[in-house]
């Protein structure tokens, strides 16, 4: 079958979008503490939310156990594996709310988000990002859950509520940026663990990967097959006219 000029110019089009999505996609995965999970007896929940680039890795972390009981419930640490080992980074930027809860559990939020006052360190093939690193802002800024519904911290033991070296803390979530050499879109994390508690290197959960959300770029490359398709039926209905019309 002849190639018409039309034909050539849609799938040049195609496929130069096809690249361009390919190049610019990210890869995005998330990891998570099991369910149930505990730390000296307690509860914990949280997760870490991973999306690499090219040189960059972003990092959302965050605590979903509600109406906690002690500091050692709150996360202190995330360190995670990337598959091609690269471990020469440093922490570009992190942004977090401080979050301030008195003695009797009612809290107060700063008016922004601000640093998270957290610390980048390599832990053999593994990056770790730890607020009780020297020189971090431990042991205050651990991340905290949510309040009990009524808005107060009610089973807030005196290592939360009113706790001078423990405050302020970090309400809900906290995103960091690290600029890593030699990381590329296409890397992946192929492992993470959480810390909980004002004590480094202790109470430590070993997270789980969970299914992540297709990424914006993947679904516009099954578009483009869907694309393809389409233009294919067209071309074959166009060519079965004219052959019947010729018969």
């Amino acid at each position: 079958m002849k190639v018409s000029l039309t034909q050539r110019r849609l799938a040049l089009f195609a496929l130069a979008l096809f690249l361009a999505a390919k190049s610019s996609v990210a890869g995005t995965i998330s990891f998570a503490t099991p369910s149930p999970s505990s730390t000296s007896g307690l509860p914990v929940a949280a997760e870490a939310d991973f999306t690499t680039g090219n040189g960059t890795v972003t990092v959302t972390l965050q605590n979903f156990e509600v109406n906690p009981t002690s500091a050692v419930q709150a996360i202190s640490g995330l360190t995670f594996s990337i598959d091609g080992n690269q471990t020469t980074a440093t922490l570009a930027s992190s942004s977090g709310v401080e979050r301030l809860i008195a003695g009797d559990g009612s809290y107060t939020d700063a008016s922004s988000p601000s640093s998270t006052g957290w610390g980048l360190a390599t832990s053999g093939s593994a990056l770790n990002l730890d607020v009780l690193l020297p020189g971090a802002a431990g042991p205050s800024n651990l991340i905290i859950g949510a309040p009990a519904s009524d808005g107060l911290y009610d089973a807030a033991n005196g290592s939360i509520a009113g706790n001078g070296p423990h405050n302020p803390f970090l309400a809900l979530l906290a995103t960091f940026t690290l600029n890593v050499q030699g990381v590329t879109a296409q890397d992946t994390i192929t492992s993470a663990s959480f810390q909980f508690g004002t004590t480094d290197g202790s109470n430590i959960v070993n997270g789980v990967p969970i299914t992540a959300t297709p990424e914006p770029a993947t679904a516009l490359l099954a578009g483009f097959g869907a694309l393809g398709f389409g233009i294919r039926r067209v071309f074959t209905r166009r060519r079965e006219k004219r052959d019947s019309s010729n018969a």
